[in-house]
């Protein structure tokens, strides 16, 4: 059986999915997400804004930006909040190079990610995208009536553990997609350092260079003007490794793996797996 997704706004909508879960057979994993489906103003809005992408880079299609903004933005706000996605996402997507992602998140495939996201998470991904284009000088259209409908959903419902949250969230900001949840910690410096390396670490391995930079340099512009000297060096560690993932000389899980030892956490905080 494949992913079921139940949209519950009544009493008579959880007893349906109540139902559902008690016939379903063994394994199966279960996620639940606060909030309403995404909206239809949200939907209308990311259409609309991915033909004025277009229009003002010139250099990609209307269905090119949405594939990208899906996969940069989206597919890290799922794999934080949605278990079920992440693991089917880790599972069979996640080894393949980031063009094969880019081609799955397109038509004919087009792999559903918008369409799974509550209006909180669909508020999160529209937001990324301001971030993300807006730092290279787009400019997106937002009407009067979606402004105050996004301000709604943001106020209204708790905000989710962020990366900046991120931009990886981008952070991926972040200025995209957002990053794992991490370890709360008593130092400050630690923290920014854990997200810093949690969102930037597996968009160099993904994402082209020049996304990956750009979200690079609004951390250096934004969170990295907190630390102190010792945790700037740890920062531009951090970069060179960057670096050195983008040009395949070190891999992503030995990255990984160092800075988890380095900022004493979990592998699975920086977007790896616990050994």
């Amino acid at each position: 059986m494949g992913t079921v997704n139940r949209s519950i706004q009544s009493d008579y909508d959880r007893d349906m999915a109540a139902k559902l879960v008690a016939n379903r057979p063994y394994p199966f994993t279960l996620t639940i997400t606060d909030g309403k489906h995404r909206s239809t103003a949200q939907n209308r809005l990311q259409h609309m804004w991915m033909k004025e992408i277009s229009e003002q880079k010139g250099d990609i299609t209307a269905a090119e930006a949405r594939a990208y903004c899906k996969l940069t933005i989206g597919v890290p706000i799922l794999r934080e909040q949605n278990e079920a996605f992440r693991l089917r996402y880790d599972e069979i997507l996640k080894p393949l190079s980031y063009e094969q992602k880019l081609a799955i998140m397109s038509e004919p495939l087009n792999l559903p990610v918008t369409s799974l996201m509550s209006t909180k998470q669909l508020t999160e991904y529209l937001e990324g995208i301001i971030r993300h284009f807006g730092q290279q000088g787009i400019v997106l259209t937002m009407p009067d009536d979606m402004r105050e409908e996004l301000n709604t959903n943001s106020d209204d419902e708790t905000p989710a553990p962020s990366s900046d949250d991120a931009g990886n969230t981008p952070a991926e900001d972040e200025t995209v997609p957002p990053s794992p949840a991490v370890s709360s910690s008593i130092d400050p410096e630690r923290d920014i350092l854990i997200r810093f390396a949690a969102e930037m670490l597996p968009m160099a391995a993904t994402a082209p260079t020049e996304a990956w930079k750009e979200v690079e340099k609004g951390w250096s512009e934004g969170e990295m003007k907190k630390l102190s000297a010792s945790g700037l060096e740890k920062a531009k560690a951090i970069s060179m490794s960057l670096r050195a993932i983008a040009k395949g000389n070190t891999s992503l899980e030995s990255a990984v793996e160092y800075y988890a030892e380095v900022l004493d956490c979990k592998a699975s905080d920086l977007g790896g797996v616990d050994g």
